[in-house]
C-alpha cells in the first residue's frame, strides 16, 4: 500500500510541475508580446521625435526671411492674397536639398540606444538594462506640400499663415527586424497680418 501511495504522489508532483512550467511559459509569452509591442511604440515615437528635431535644426536657416505673400488691392481695399511662387519655389528646392543631405548623413547610423526596460514605462526601470542600438535607414521618399490657413485676427484683420508639411518614409533597424516609420513634420514658412476686410484668399499648393 505504501508503494502505491508513493507512486501516486510522484505522479501528482510530476503533473503539477508540468502544469506549472506550462503556466510560466504562457505568462512569459504574454509578457514578451506586451513588452515587444510597448518597445515598438517607444522606438517609433523616439525616432519621430529625433528625426523631426534634426530636420527643424537643419532647415531653420533656410526658411524665407522675406515677405512670401503677394497682396492684391483695388484702390485701398484688399481683394486677394497669394504666395509668391518665385520665392517659394527657390526656397523649397533649397530646403528639399538640405533635407535629403541630412537624411543621407543619418542613413545607417545609430540615432539612439534604448535601455532594454525603457518600454516598461516604469520610472524605476526606465534607464535599466543593456542598451539596444536603434539605426535609421532612409527610404528615399520625401513629400513636401505647402498648406495655407487664414484666421480672424482682432477686429477686421486676418492672419495668413503658410505651412510646409513634410512627409518622410524611413525605416528603423532593430537587432532582429526592420520596421517602417512615417515621419510627419509641419513647419511655419511665414505669416502676414492683413488689415481690413478678410480677402478672398487663394494659393496653389506646390509639391516638390
Amino acid at each position: 500500500m505504501k508503494k502505491r501511495i508513493r507512486l501516486k504522489k510522484k505522479k501528482n508532483i510530476k503533473w503539477t510541475l508540468i502544469i506549472l512550467v506550462l503556466l510560466i511559459t504562457f505568462i512569459i509569452s504574454l509578457a514578451s508580446k506586451q513588452i515587444r509591442k510597448s518597445a515598438q511604440i517607444y522606438i517609433e515615437a523616439k525616432t519621430k521625435e529625433i528625426v523631426s528635431k534634426e530636420l527643424t535644426l537643419t532647415i531653420k536657416d533656410y526658411l524665407p526671411k522675406e515677405n512670401i505673400f503677394k497682396i492684391e488691392k483695388d484702390g485701398n481695399e484688399i481683394i486677394g492674397a497669394s504666395l509668391d511662387n518665385e520665392i517659394m519655389n527657390q526656397k523649397l528646392v533649397l530646403i528639399n536639398e538640405k533635407i535629403e543631405q541630412k537624411l543621407d548623413s543619418m542613413n545607417n547610423t545609430i540615432i539612439f540606444k534604448m535601455p532594454l526596460l525603457a518600454s516598461t514605462n516604469n520610472i524605476f526601470f526606465a534607464n535599466k538594462g543593456p542598451k539596444i542600438p536603434i539605426k535609421y535607414m532612409s527610404n528615399g521618399n520625401i513629400i513636401n506640400n505647402i498648406r495655407t490657413e487664414v484666421k480672424n485676427y482682432g477686429l477686421n484683420n486676418a492672419l495668413i499663415t503658410a505651412y510646409l508639411d513634410l512627409n518622410i518614409e524611413c525605416s528603423i533597424i532593430l537587432p532582429i527586424t526592420i520596421k517602417k516609420v512615417e515621419v510627419n513634420q509641419t513647419i511655419v514658412l511665414g505669416t502676414r497680418i492683413i488689415q481690413g476686410k478678410i480677402p478672398n484668399y487663394y494659393v496653389s499648393n506646390n509639391t516638390i
